[in-house]
């Protein structure tokens, strides 16, 4: 009996041994094997990495090729860097992947965003994330909807960018949304990551009554070109109690840090004494933040810095404005009409004033949108009789 006891105890411990080999093998082997990327694992390159040319995948679009890319104006490489649109962090193979390099989202090709803009203002085009489900009814529903801690404000950012997150905003950038504020005043700031202000104004928010909540739409430009390629845009009302920001939406963007140049046109007392000439003007250039969209942008954005009017340094030279302070930016319409609000006429007098604004918002329109011909000026949509003397 005692020797078919050991005899069964020796052939258990022979099993079990050799069960505790298997399941030692087979972690080893799952340690051995990658099945995700961790921090400072080297990102090596795949067959279809966001920049590839294999087939059409089910998302309805095709991969990038070097034909696709310059169909839309962007600029084919051979050799880009695998680090471009990984995270920050990720240690990258020194090999090359072919990208299509862009400006603006209208050089890559449908189904792809311009992101990852560097300080030369040349991003790549990035296959374009799928939006995710909201995971309760007041999550964001788009990468680009935002929302207050308690709810009162919700925030959306224009297209530009959709889809690659943190958004880049160019120059002009845009956003909506709705909220309660008092007296229907709203405002907001673009700040880059140290805290310096890029940007800021207010907004009036169209809200039917007091307490309900009410639409906004804001169409901003840089003020100061951002040194940082990161910030915040901050949307908040201001208590009436101590002008504290309240119901804040804070949204983390890019910046684009690439400068481009616009041309504005001043009266000059130096250049022009006594205003011998009152249609007599004169550009300067002026160094800006990075448009999104070449031939439109470009003119908003001079339209919006002869509005600021001269600087320091232009008022020492003799240059001066003869605009009204404060004037609303104008809109840019078909047929090249600039249509402005009744602001531009605001306590504007004389014939040799109304012939300087007139050649001021006509010279820099046509500077910058490289035309001829002079451009359509309307005010609350009447043109013939606007800016008498």
């Amino acid at each position: 009996m005692d020797k078919t006891r050991k005899l069964i105890f020796a052939v258990v411990g022979v099993i079990g041994l050799a069960a505790a080999l298997a399941f030692f093998v087979s972690w080893r082997n799952a340690l051995m094997t990658p099945t995700d990327k961790g921090a400072g694992q080297v990102e090596e390159p795949s067959d279809n990495d966001g920049q590839g040319t294999g087939e059409e995948d089910t998302t309805g679009f095709k991969p990038l090729s070097e034909e696709s890319c310059a169909e839309r104006g962007g600029t084919w490489n051979d050799c880009g860097s695998l680090c471009r649109g990984k995270p920050a962090g990720t240690v990258c193979a020194q090999v090359c992947v072919p990208q299509c390099e862009c400006r603006s989202q209208e050089q890559c090709p449908t189904g792809y965003a311009c992101g990852e803009i560097l300080d030369d203002g040349v991003g790549i085009c990035m296959t374009k994330q799928p939006q995710k489900e909201p995971m309760q009814e007041d999550a964001p529903t788009s990468l680009n909807e935002f929302k207050s801690e308690d709810g009162v404000t919700s925030v959306v950012l224009d297209a530009q960018g959709s889809g690659i997150y943190p958004p880049t905003l160019f120059n002009p950038f845009g956003f909506s949304g709705t909220t309660t504020a008092f007296e229907n005043n709203l405002s907001w700031q673009l700040l880059q990551s140290d805290g310096k202000v890029v940007a800021r104004g207010y907004t009036y928010v169209d809200s039917p009554d007091i307490g309900i909540p009410g639409d906004f739409r804001v169409k901003g430009f840089y003020d100061v070109i951002p040194s940082s390629p990161s910030g915040t845009l901050m949307v908040y009302e201001a208590s009436a109690k101590d002008g504290e920001p309240i119901h804040v939406v804070s949204i983390p963007v890019l910046l684009p840090t690439a400068k481009m140049q616009v041309y504005v046109y001043w009266g000059n007392s130096q250049k022009n004494p006594n205003a011998a000439d009152c249609s007599l003007v004169y550009p300067v250039a002026h160094e800006v933040t990075a448009y999104h969209i070449k031939d439109k942008s470009d003119v908003e954005v001079a339209m919006h810095e002869l509005l600021k009017g001269p600087t320091k340094w232009e008022l020492s030279q003799g240059y001066y404005t003869s605009l009204p302070q404060n004037v609303p930016q104008p809109e840019l319409k078909k047929n090249d009409e600039v249509a402005f609000s009744e602001d531009l006429e605001r306590e504007v007098g004389g014939s040799c004033r109304v012939s300087a604004i007139r050649a001021q918002i006509v010279e820099t329109y046509k500077r910058n949108a490289e035309m001829d011909t002079d451009p359509i000026i309307s005010i609350d949509g009447r043109t013939e009789d606007i800016l008498q003397p």
